[in-house]
C-alpha cells in the first residue's frame, strides 16, 4: 500500500502523529486486541522527527527515525507525508518514507527505507488508523492537529 497525506500543527513542541496501514483494529493493549501493523509517524515532541514503526501485541517499536531536517518541523505549516509499504519477499516488508512542505515539489529520494521481517506482519491485510499525539501532561489541551487528504492505494 502507498498512502499520502497531509498534516498540520498547532503546536509541534508537544505533538506528533502517526498513520497505520496493515492495522489489525486494536489500541496498543487497550483493546482486547492489541494493536498491531506498521506506521509511519511525524513527531515534534521529542524534536523534528520522521520514522516507521510497528506495532506488534500492542508494543509501538520505531524500526529507523530521520531527524536531518534541513530546517526544523514547525507549527502551523502544512507538510505532506508518503508512506510506502511493500511485501519485499514473503518473509521481509520494505517500509519508505518522505515528508516535505505542501505546496513544494515532493523529494526524489526516500528519506527512510527499510525493511522489517517480524513474522506476524508479513503477508497480511488489514485497516488504516490515525494516531494523534500530545505530550502535554498539565491543563487542557488545545492545540489542534490536522490530518487532511488522505490517499492510499496500489504502491507507485
Amino acid at each position: 500500500i502507498e498512502v499520502t497525506f497531509q498534516v498540520q500543527f498547532e503546536n509541534i513542541a508537544t505533538q506528533g502523529v502517526g498513520y497505520y496501514v496493515r492495522q489489525n483494529g486494536g489500541w496498543l493493549r487497550g483493546t482486547a486486541v492489541h494493536g498491531q501493523g506498521y506506521a509511519v509517524f511525524v513527531e515534534g515532541f521529542r524534536g523534528s522527527r520522521l520514522g516507521v514503526w510497528k506495532e506488534v501485541d500492542g508494543q509501538e517499536i520505531e524500526i529507523m527515525p530521520y531527524t536531518a531536517f534541513g530546517t526544523p518541523l514547525q507549527s502551523n505549516l502544512l507538510y505532506q507525508v508518503r508512506l510506502r509499504v511493500t511485501q519485499a519477499t514473503p518473509s521481509v516488508t520494505r517500509l519508505q518514507a518522505r515528508l516535505w512542505l505542501a505546496g513544494q515539489a515532493e523529494p526524489a529520494a526516500w528519506q527512510l527505507d527499510a525493511t522489517d521481517a517480524t513474522p506476524t506482519l508479513q503477508n497480511v491485510s488489514g485497516g488504516m488508523a490515525v494516531d494523534s499525539y500530545s505530550s502535554q501532561t498539565t491543563g487542557t489541551i488545545t492545540a489542534a492537529t490536522l490530518v487532511d487528504n488522505i490517499a492510499a492505494g496500489p504502491p507507485g
